[in-house]
């Protein structure tokens, strides 16, 4: 199993000590955690020290008297930024440690570093402790990979809807009749509704006068729904596209002597020019071809 896909709890220490922010550093670096590292890490040596955050909650620590939650994380912050050059787990503070909301979180999130110095970090990775369960935090790469896939899989779903919805006639062209789509699902399930009632007509005994109503209303209900799926442009005679396409030119038409006040025909002077310029290289690449034809 991969270690993004690897979880690690111990029922017998939750039983034992439980789960809050004072427990949560201690609880990850369990020996058997795979997670952690195998090398003696900072916490190691401070925890021998009795420096830690269930330690000076409880009273022993390097300040005498217990101290709040708040103060034990900003105390063990300090004991963990004057030890250089070696790896540390940090449980990451949040707005308001010694709230019950916080204290008993069901999430609890860890952060592995390598300190190089008391402001500098280099981060090694990120867990998480949900309901007494540590997990991995996911990498980009497989954040990102889990995204696409899933942007992937709606296209692929969309594009499947689409091309039963694609439909085209010579008058507008290709267009989607989404309608079309529902009265298909339609028809579909008056089938499977058909082939159903022809199954169990041998397990059941049917009044013949309520079958053949059934039947009548079954393939009434299919042949309407085939009707309905037919495409009504198909059936277009040639006059009818003509006398379209005349009523879409008239309408380009009108809508050009709007825009600039001209007369179907009449070209501007770019356009003019244009045409010139065209039959001059036109000349000149005749001349070009019967010259070398000559030679």
């Amino acid at each position: 199993m991969s270690i993004e896909n690897a979880s690690f709890t111990d029922p017998n220490y939750l039983a034992t000590y439980g789960l809050n922010r004072t427990t949560a550093v201690d609880y990850f670096l369990h020996p058997l955690n795979p997670f952690r590292t195998k090398n003696k890490c900072t916490n190691d040596i401070l925890n021998s020290q009795q420096i830690s955050i269930s330690w000076m909650v409880n009273g022993i620590g390097m300040r005498p008297g217990p101290l709040t939650i708040q103060q034990a994380e900003e105390e063990m912050q300090a004991a963990l930024a004057r030890e250089h050059n070696q790896e540390q787990y940090e449980l990451i503070p949040v707005d308001n440690p010694g709230s019950i909301e916080a204290i008993n979180s069901p999430l609890f999130t860890i952060r592995h570093v390598y300190r190089e110095s008391e402001t500098k970090v280099v981060p090694l990775g990120i867990y998480y402790i949900l309901e007494g369960v540590i997990y991995k935090s996911p990498c980009a790469r497989s954040l990102m990979k889990a995204n696409i896939a899933r942007t992937t899989s709606g296209l692929m779903d969309a594009c499947d809807m689409l091309k039963h919805c694609a439909r085209y006639s010579p008058r507008t062209g290709y267009y989607f009749d989404f309608d079309g789509l529902k009265k298909k699902k339609r028809l579909e399930q008056a089938k499977k509704r058909k082939a159903e009632e022809g199954n169990t007509e041998g397990r059941r005994e049917v009044n013949p006068l309520l079958q053949k109503k059934q039947i009548t209303t079954s393939a009434y209900l299919e042949q309407e729904l085939k009707k309905e799926l037919a495409n009504p442009e198909a059936n277009e005679t040639v006059k009818d596209i003509l006398n379209d396409f005349k009523q879409r030119t008239k309408i380009l038409r009108d809508a050009r002597r709007l825009i600039d006040n001209r007369p179907a025909g009449e070209r501007t002077e770019e356009e003019e020019e244009g045409n010139r310029a065209k039959e001059k290289m036109n000349s000149i690449l005749m001349s070009l071809k019967s010259s070398i034809q000559k030679v």
